[in-house]
């Protein structure tokens, strides 16, 4: 079922809510096999670990070119984030801040950064927002440049500053993050 904002007024995306603004776009994702067809639309989000609430995504000092971390909410426009639509079910995620890409660097481990890139013209910095599971309030933001790798928090540590990094696919807790939207 897709919702258009008007019939969806929730800012929390839960069981049977769904990322809310515009027309949506359908996603139908390979991994895990737990993953549902679901409906994505754009808009402004903090990204929150699902190991702690209290530990957004939040853009290194507002750094244009800066790491992807976990630190401890304040809301401040380094913590949010721009979910576009690109293509099919490709979306960029922009830094309010900075107006700068999550990117995904190449290689193993690698530290996701902002880059100031084109998202059309890069996979790097296109993603796929898969639910985890049915059931779940939390979601996997898959790599379109390395489709076997996913937003991961290194070694599930929920301290500040922990990198958020682009990892092997292995379904953990701290490869899931919960989406709230901001401004609906």
């Amino acid at each position: 079922m897709l919702f258009s904002e008007n019939d969806h007024p929730h800012h929390h995306l839960s069981n049977s809510n769904l990322i809310t603004k515009q027309k949506p776009f359908s996603l139908l994702h390979w991994l895990p096999k737990t993953s549902i067809k679901m409906s994505v639309f754009e808009g402004t989000y903090i990204i929150r670990s699902a190991l702690s609430q209290r530990k957004p995504v939040d853009l290194e000092a507002s750094n244009p070119t800066g790491r992807l971390i976990g630190y401890t909410y304040h809301g401040g426009p380094n913590q949010q984030w721009r979910f576009t639509h690109i293509n099919n079910d490709e979306f960029s995620i922009q830094n309010v801040a900075t107006s700068t890409y999550a990117a995904a660097p190449s290689g193993n481990d690698a530290t996701i950064k902002a880059a100031r890139t084109d998202p059309k013209g890069n996979a790097a910095a296109r993603w796929k927002i898969v639910r985890a599971n049915a059931g779940a309030d939390t979601w996997y933001i898959r790599s379109v440049a390395s489709s076997s790798k996913t937003w991961d928090v290194t070694g599930s540590n929920q301290a500040d500053l922990t990198a958020i990094i682009n990892y092997p696919f292995h379904g953990g807790v701290n490869q899931q993050f919960t989406l709230t939207r901001l401004g609906c």
